[in-house]
């Protein structure tokens, strides 16, 4: 908590979206990362928990998908069901995967999955396989947790960026470690007119493909 409150009181001057001067940046900060007002299936989704992500940060989640509208909706190295619960809440055209690459037992999610209840699959498969199949130029979210294998979390961070296709979103959990922080950077550097939003903890790379590059610190 008192972590929380120095870095609050370290990007005072982030608030309010001071700073950002595109216009749909603002409106993504405004209507999107801010946006207080509940959504239709907040409630239904609230009995689900993670041991790592809060449900502010999986509404968020929730929130981004629906803004996207993605083909496919992606969570990488899921620490539990929910995140990928939330983001296939949204719209049952969107396929949902939750990418555990070997990070995760299957057999925790299996039930959930299958059972037609939460629409998402499991893919155990190769990350950087798999990602470069799911993303191959489609309109993907992909949520990215942080893994103490750093070097197999800049893999998949890479296969996305190089894959996928213009109005991609992908966030990164974990980016004021130093280790991740770097992987975030280089993401944000590849990406030709990247919008880019540090949240100190996650970061949100939009790809807006000849729109000049932007990098945001917000108070979050």
């Amino acid at each position: 908590m008192f972590r929380r409150l120095l870095v609050h009181l370290a990007r005072l001057r982030y608030s309010r979206g001071f700073g950002i001067q595109s216009p749909t940046a603002y409106a993504f900060f405004r209507d999107v990362v801010f946006e207080k007002l509940p959504y239709y299936a907040y409630e239904p989704l609230s009995r689900l928990s993670d041991p790592r992500l809060g449900e502010g940060e999986c509404r968020l989640l929730f929130r981004i998908v629906n803004y996207a509208s993605p083909a496919v909706a992606i969570d990488v190295f899921p620490s539990s069901m929910t995140p990928v619960s939330y983001m296939a809440a949204v719209s049952s055209r969107i396929k949902a995967v939750a990418l555990t690459a070997g990070h995760l037992p299957a057999g925790s999610m299996t039930d959930v999955a299958t059972g037609g209840e939460l629409g998402f699959c499991i893919d155990d498969g190769n990350v950087a396989e798999r990602l470069s199949a799911l993303c191959a130029g489609e309109r993907v979210v992909a949520h990215i947790n942080r893994i103490d294998d750093t070097g197999l979390m800049a893999e998949a961070v890479t296969a996305i960026v190089r894959h996928f296709g213009p109005g991609s979103i992908v966030l990164v959990e974990g980016i004021n470690s130093r280790k991740v922080k770097d992987i975030w950077r280089n993401a944000c550097r590849v990406v030709e007119g990247g919008v880019a939003f540090d949240l100190y903890d996650m970061g949100i790379l939009i790809s807006e493909p000849g729109m000049e590059s932007h990098y945001y610190k917000l108070n979050y």
